[in-house]
C-alpha cells in the first residue's frame, strides 16, 4: 500500500451494473462506485473505505446467501417503498448515502 511508504492512496471504481436511481427518481442509472482513500498522519494512517450508497451492494448479495433480511434503508422498490428481502435486489434501488443532496449539486 502507498501509505505505508508514507504516500497517499486513492482508489476509485466504476461498477458496471447499476443499483441506484438518481435523487427523486426510480430508474437505476447509477453505480454504486466504491471510494478509498489513505493518507499518512503522524499517530497512524487516515483511512477511509466507502461506497456512495447506504450499504455496498456486495453486503445485499451477502445476505441474500446467507437468508437474512437486509435493515430497512439499505433498498427501495420501484415505488419507492423500503425493501428487505435481499433475494428481491435486482427489483429495487440501493439507498444513496447522500439521500438528501440532490445528484450534481453543490
Amino acid at each position: 500500500m502507498p501509505v505505508e511508504h508514507d504516500m497517499a492512496g486513492l482508489y476509485l471504481a466504476v461498477g458496471n451494473a447499476n443499483h441506484m436511481a438518481p435523487w427523486g427518481g426510480v430508474d437505476l442509472l447509477l453505480s454504486t462506485n466504491p471510494i478509498a482513500v489513505a493518507v499518512p498522519a503522524t499517530d497512524g494512517p487516515i483511512v477511509l473505505d466507502m461506497a456512495t450508497s447506504v450499504a455496498a451492494y456486495g453486503k445485499v448479495k451477502t445476505a441474500a446467501q446467507r437468508g437474512e433480511s437486509m435493515p430497512e434503508g439499505w433498498m427501495v422498490d420501484h415505488q419507492g417503498k423500503p425493501l428487505t428481502d435481499p433475494k428481491r435486489a435486482a427489483e429495487a434501488c440501493s439507498s444513496r448515502s447522500a439521500a438528501t443532496r440532490a445528484t450534481g449539486s453543490r
